[in-house]
């Protein structure tokens, strides 16, 4: 929808003298407005998609957890 509306915009733009007729010119707004929840729909899917795909890249290569020391080893001493 959001590409049909944009190609509406542009027909009307190109064909149809759409910056000198008044009439055109608040069509083409109008197709400008209707067409915004269609673009907000599509950023939102892609930031939606770039986190899925780090997630599922997280998910095949996760970070090994830290390992507490043992009784057994050495504490680090502080250099003075």
């Amino acid at each position: 929808m959001l590409g049909l509306c944009l190609v509406a915009l542009l027909a009307m733009a190109v064909f149809n003298n759409g910056l000198q007729d008044p009439a055109a010119t608040l069509w083409m707004v109008m197709l400008s407005i209707q067409s915004l929840p269609y673009a907000a729909t599509v950023v939102t899917a892609a930031i939606s998609a770039m986190a899925n795909a780090r997630a599922s890249y997280v998910q095949m290569f996760p970070m090994p957890a830290p390992q507490p020391p043992t009784p057994n080893e050495p504490a680090l001493s502080k250099a003075a």
